[in-house]
């Protein structure tokens, strides 16, 4: 989790189990199991607590989840604390296997995101949703604004994650239509209502097939935002601040993006998410953004290892050169990114690469794992980095008959 999520987490959890909820019990457990595994993780008690958990979440996690999990068996999982921190719907091409249908994606993940358990998930990656597939894609959007959604996830990746983040989507993009009818029937891709309630909604950063979205985090016009940027950044720190600020580092303006990039370190944990988005602008080929990346980035690393930490434990397996820099980092950090060595394990155990992709992102993960010194086939692969929902109705199965 990020630093700034823990507390509030555990928070969240004793008003559970003060009104008997058995999610709380569940969450109470396994930061448990995570606070012995940090003071002794070669105690005897551990395995005990770990074993506890795994039990009460097997036992729970129907409840939690809901009636509809096996209609998307291939829907991916990743459990942080007793809760879901991410959800992925891979794109897989293999022979004999079909894709699943919009409207099924549709449904699950909206029921899902009504789930308490999906409270904490900080990413949506639908990379099975292809360019066609866009009206389903603004129903998912839609159904992050709704009231009942319990989820807020930082990030929401629709369509393939991109290799580099140069190209920016603005609000209400309006293409050059020479002809007057055609202007006046045009309707952009993404409303600024809906934008605006998706940024409402918490997101931060939103991948539409292949591109950044720009999303609002002010209103204004360039010279508006960035005199309220530098009104938020003169401010003492709020944690309200957090989100709109990590919107701001994919304004459409490269003013605003260089100057809260420089700013990043000097801000408070809730920006700590933001060393993800600063790390993907860092790929830009014109390295126009280059030197305050790179210092933002060093002096973050050195100053914040929490925020070391909560990048190694929230990247995905769609951000190999996230792996890379974790790899890189100088001894004083090799602390906070231990945590990253069983999760690249667990992703290259799965397998990632698509037909699309080749295996660059495996073939960046295994350079990491090598530069930690860990063999790409060390059994160190965290049990619990993801599970398909068939994975998981197995364990639950397995589990009644023992």
């Amino acid at each position: 989790m990020w630093p700034s999520e823990r507390e509030a987490l555990a928070v969240w959890a004793d008003q559970l189990q003060a009104q008997g909820e058995p999610l709380g019990e569940l969450v109470t457990v396994s930061l448990r199991v995570d606070e012995v595994r940090r003071i002794d993780p070669h105690t005897a008690k551990l395995a005990t607590l770990e074993v506890e958990a795994e039990q009460l979440r097997l036992s729970l996690a129907e409840q939690l989840l809901g009636p509809g999990v096996g209609e998307l068996p291939q829907l991916r999982l990743r459990w942080q604390h007793g809760v879901v921190r991410a959800i992925h719907l891979d794109l897989d091409l293999a022979p004999g296997r079909d894709l699943p249908r919009p409207q099924v994606i549709v449904e699950v993940i909206g029921a899902l995101l009504q789930r308490p358990a999906l409270r904490f998930v900080d990413q949506l990656h639908l990379g099975a949703l292809m360019p066609d597939q866009r009206e389903a894609a603004h129903e998912l959007l839609r159904a992050l604004t709704l009231p009942a959604c319990q989820a807020r996830p930082r990030r929401v990746v629709l369509g393939r994650m991109p290799g580099q983040f140069r190209r920016l989507l603005r609000g209400d993009p309006r293409p050059r239509l020479a002809d007057a009818a055609d202007r006046a029937a045009y309707r952009p891709p993404l409303s600024r209502e809906l934008l605006e309630a998706v940024a409402a909604a918490g997101v931060t950063w939103l991948i539409w097939f292949g591109h950044v979205q720009s999303l609002p985090w002010t209103r204004g016009d360039h010279g508006a935002r960035l005199q309220k940027l530098e009104v938020l950044l003169g401010q003492p720190w709020s944690p309200a601040h957090g989100r709109p600020l990590e919107r701001a580092i994919w304004d459409t303006s490269s003013r605003i993006r260089r100057r809260i990039l420089a700013a990043l370190p000097s801000l408070g944990d809730e920006m700590a998410p933001a060393l993800l988005a600063a790390l993907a602008v860092s790929l830009d080929p014109r390295r126009s953004f280059g030197d305050v990346v790179e210092r933002s980035l060093t002096r973050a690393a050195s100053e914040h290892p929490s925020w070391v930490a909560g990048v190694a434990q929230n990247f995905s397996d769609d951000e190999p050169w996230v792996a890379g820099w974790l790899s890189g980092l100088g001894r004083r950090s090799r602390g906070a990114t231990q945590s990253a060595i069983p999760r690249i394990a667990a992703m290259l155990r799965r397998g990632i690469g698509t037909p699309f992709d080749g295996d660059y992102r495996g073939t960046g993960l295994r350079r990491a794992l090598h530069s930690f010194g860990v063999p790409a086939d060390a059994p160190h692969a965290a049990s619990l980095e993801d599970e398909t929902l068939a994975e998981l109705l197995e364990k639950i199965g397995a589990q009644r008959t023992t």
